[in-house]
Formats: C-alpha cells, sequence, structure tokens
C-alpha cells in the first residue's frame, strides 16, 4: 500500500510546492507586498530559524549542502546505472523513489528559499526609509570622503595598543554583543534590525572561503550566521555587522554595507568603529577617484594630493592584520590546496559577474546610500 501512494503523494507535494512558488514569485515583483512581508513575516521566521540552529554547536546549514551534494551525485549516478539495470525491479523502484524524495527535498529548499531570501530581497531598498537620488555633486563626494579619512586617522589614535603600538582586538563576543545593541538601537528608523541576532559559527571549508575572497555568509535554509576563520580580526566586526544585517533581511549589498557602518558606529568601542571607518573610507575613496578623473582630468593625482590622507598607522595595522591570518594559515594543514588556483579563478568570475549584474545594489553601491544619509543627517558627521 505505502509503495502505491508514495510516488503519489510526492507528485501531490511537487505539485502543491510549484504553485506556491509561481503564486509568490508573482507577488515578488510587487514591492509593496514584498515590504509588508520583509517587515512583518520574515522576522518571525528569521528569528525562530536563528534561535532553534543557533542551539545546535555544529555549522548545520554547511552540513546539509555537503549532504545534498553527495545526495545529487548519488542521484546521477543511479540514474546512470539504471540505464543498465532497468529490467532489475528492485533497483528501479529504489531509484524512483530516491529521486522523488530528492526531488521532494529540493522543493522543500526551494520554499525556503523563497521565503528567507528572495521575498526581503525584492523589498524596497532600505525598505524605502533611504532612497538615494543618484544626483550628488563632486564636492559632496569629496567632503564626505575627506570626513571619512579624518575620522579614521582619529580612531587610529584612540583604540588601545601595546607596548610595540601594535593593535589591541577586543574579543570576537564583545564585538558582536556591541554590535546587536547597537543595530537594535536603530530599529526605530530600520525596524527589521530589532530582531533576534544569533551566534556567529565557523566555516568548516574556510580553506575555499579564503581562496575566493569570501568572508562570510548567511544560510538562508538555516538562518545560521557563517565566518570564515581567516578573516581578519581587524575586519572582523565590520564583516559581522555586514551578515547580521543580512540576516534582518536587508540582503542586498549595499544596504549591508550601510549598516555595517551604522551598526558599527553606534558602538562605544574605539576598535569596532575604526574598522567599518576603514572599509568606508576606502569605497568612499575609489569613487572619488573615479570622479576625480571626470572633473580634473590629466590633474587627478595632483589634486588628490591635497586632500585628507590615510594615516601610516592604518596602513601598519593592515599588515599586521594580514600577517596575523597568514600565520593562522600556515598552522594548518590544507589538503585541498591544489585547488587553491581554480577557486580564485572562478571566484574572480564570480565577482565580476556578480558585479555586472546587480550594478548599483552591490557593495559599492554604499556610497549613495553614505551620501544620500549625510544629506539627510549632517549633524551625523559633524559637517555643514
Amino acid at each position: 500500500m505505502l509503495k502505491k501512494r508514495d510516488p503519489v503523494m510526492a507528485k501531490k507535494y511537487i505539485l502543491i510546492t510549484s504553485i506556491i512558488l509561481s503564486v509568490f514569485f508573482i507577488l515578488s515583483w510587487i514591492t509593496p507586498f514584498c515590504n509588508l512581508y520583509a517587515n512583518t513575516v520574515y522576522g518571525i521566521i528569521s528569528d525562530a530559524l536563528g534561535f532553534i540552529t543557533g542551539i545546535i554547536p555544529v555549522n548545520l546549514g554547511e552540513c546539509l549542502m555537503y549532504i545534498l551534494a553527495l545526495c545529487t551525485f548519488t542521484a546521477a549516478i543511479l540514474s546512470l546505472l539504471l540505464i543498465f539495470l532497468r529490467k532489475k525491479p528492485g533497483f528501479k523502484s529504489f531509484t524512483v523513489r530516491y529521486l522523488k524524495i530528492l526531488a521532494c527535498t529540493a522543493m522543500t529548499f526551494l520554499l525556503l528559499y523563497m521565503f528567507n531570501w528572495w521575498l526581503p530581497f525584492r523589498s524596497g531598498l532600505m525598505g524605502g526609509v533611504l532612497d538615494p537620488s543618484n544626483d550628488y555633486s563632486f564636492e559632496e563626494l569629496e567632503t564626505l570622503r575627506n570626513y571619512f579619512a579624518e575620522k579614521t586617522n582619529e580612531l587610529s589614535e584612540e583604540v588601545l595598543r601595546d607596548g610595540d603600538g601594535k593593535l589591541i582586538y577586543t574579543e570576537k563576543e564583545e564585538v558582536c554583543r556591541q554590535i546587536n545593541e547597537s543595530m537594535k538601537g536603530l530599529s526605530g528608523e530600520f525596524s527589521r534590525l530589532s530582531g533576534y541576532y544569533p551566534p556567529v559559527k565557523e566555516a568548516y571549508c574556510s580553506d575555499v572561503l579564503r581562496w575566493m575572497y569570501i568572508g562570510g555568509f548567511t544560510y538562508p535554509y538555516t538562518m545560521e550566521l557563517t565566518m570564515s576563520s581567516y578573516v581578519s580580526r581587524l575586519y572582523y566586526p565590520a564583516l559581522y555587522a555586514h551578515e547580521a544585517s543580512h540576516h534582518q533581511g536587508y540582503y542586498r549589498e549595499n544596504e549591508a554595507n550601510f549598516f555595517e557602518y551604522l551598526g558599527c558606529n553606534g558602538c562605544e568601542d574605539p576598535f569596532i568603529r575604526y574598522s567599518a571607518n576603514i572599509e568606508m573610507y576606502y569605497y568612499l575613496d575609489e569613487s572619488y577617484r573615479e570622479a576625480l578623473s571626470e572633473e580634473f582630468p590629466g590633474h587627478e593625482e595632483e589634486h588628490y594630493k591635497e586632500q585628507v590622507q590615510l594615516s601610516s598607522l592604518i596602513s601598519k595595522d593592515e599588515k599586521a592584520a594580514r600577517a596575523d591570518v597568514e600565520a593562522l594559515y600556515k598552522q594548518k594543514s590544507h589538503p585541498l590546496q591544489n585547488l587553491s588556483e581554480k577557486a580564485a579563478k572562478i571566484a574572480d568570475t564570480g565577482w565580476k559577474t556578480q558585479g555586472k549584474l546587480i550594478g548599483e545594489e552591490g557593495y559599492g553601491g554604499v556610497v549613495n546610500l553614505l551620501l544620500e544619509y549625510y544629506r539627510k543627517n549632517p549633524e551625523s558627521f559633524h559637517l555643514p
């Protein structure tokens, strides 16, 4: 009886989930609906899943990824063998049932992806609270770029250092605690930030992430915050705030970079603010250099040298942080090291493709958000 009912139930499940996915895919093109979903239902799901998976000590999402990859490989082998063993009733029945179970599992993951990533991603930029106009003047960009250079220099003097002048890093748990409180403090303006912040889990595939220039990611299926074990301690606060904002439903990279700054900048610890200000300075400086070539063709470097420059102390901190990561990497064995060059090439192609696809919603798009925020809140930057 079960053998007859199982295939029928699988077909019904696939049909029902396909209809649900189709309906919500159509609804995902209606921005007000996505805004409502992201600001209400999504928070309930992300809080509940994040809390449950946060209790589990293993990196559940990453384990599921490996299991599904193995199951997919097994399905391919079974399908190939079925060509030669199709007259074997037992083998054929097992293979068909296995494929149906795998198909149902895939549909379940597509549902999770729809509700945990696609719909909030399709909501309006910054939930409609901050909408950059893209008509900023060169002077505004120059002013903000110089402000971040000055602020970063000031913070490089405020952070704690040892007797040799080396930066003293704040413990990761304290970094996360302060950023969580800071981001919740922003929830009056950006409501999604009021949710639960799960603990960070270390990626088992940290080697691959390092080769692909990936510091961390958020699993939409399990709502786990995952970070590479080779993330620079100097970069850690900025990256944590970035991934935490993804978890709260701000899935565009420019949004996450913006909250990376606001979340860190609201913390008491100067080290946490230092981390984010360095990141934001480089985004602004890159945009500024591009604008210089249009404003002062042939005289870019001359004009650039007249602006505020970063302190040499900052480059020393960055160099020391990279050296620490390199030393940690050399302490461990890397059985897949021969794949590092291929992984780097794949990553390079992937980053370039992503940049073309998402355009201003990419990482560098944070510049427009910062400029808009500066326009609306000049007092926050202590600027006219």
